[in-house]
């Protein structure tokens, strides 16, 4: 049987399962054992409201704010 939890915390809780999966960068460090499952490209988007109250970053390093 499986049992599937999705959820997104900051900290997976990956004592509490027997398998997790999760979004790591290549760099990712911990006590635990991983393999690779998949990969995925991501895209970054904004609503035109936020833009218009914060502003658009002009240049990578300025999403750290945001």
């Amino acid at each position: 049987m499986l049992d599937i939890h999705v959820d997104s915390p900051l900290v997976p809780p990956v004592e509490d399962c027997d398998l997790t999966q999760m979004g790591a960068r290549e760099d990712f460090d911990a006590n635990i054992v991983a393999r690779p499952v998949a990969s995925s490209a991501g895209i970054l988007c904004a609503s035109p409201d936020y833009l218009e109250r914060y502003g658009t970053p002009q240049q990578p390093e300025a999403l750290a704010q945001h």
